[in-house]
């Protein structure tokens, strides 16, 4: 019983203020796709920077190190 009041209650949350303007899930996808790839490249430059043997990695090795 409780689930189901549970459920209900998120159902009626997000029907209300998350998709009451098509807007937002466009946002918070396409902010999220900036913020993974902002973090990405700021991990590449604090390699090149603090890690001397980074600059020596070929293309291949500085992918995956980056990906780390």
């Amino acid at each position: 019983m409780e689930v189901k009041s549970y459920q209900s209650q998120a159902e009626s949350l997000l029907k209300e203020y998350i998709l009451a303007d098509p807007f937002v899930p466009y946002t918070s996808i396409a902010g999220s796709i900036f913020a993974c790839k902002t973090v990405y490249d700021l991990a590449q430059l604090i390699s090149a920077v603090h890690f001397k043997c980074y600059s020596s990695f070929s293309s291949i090795q500085r992918v995956e190190w980056s990906n780390r």
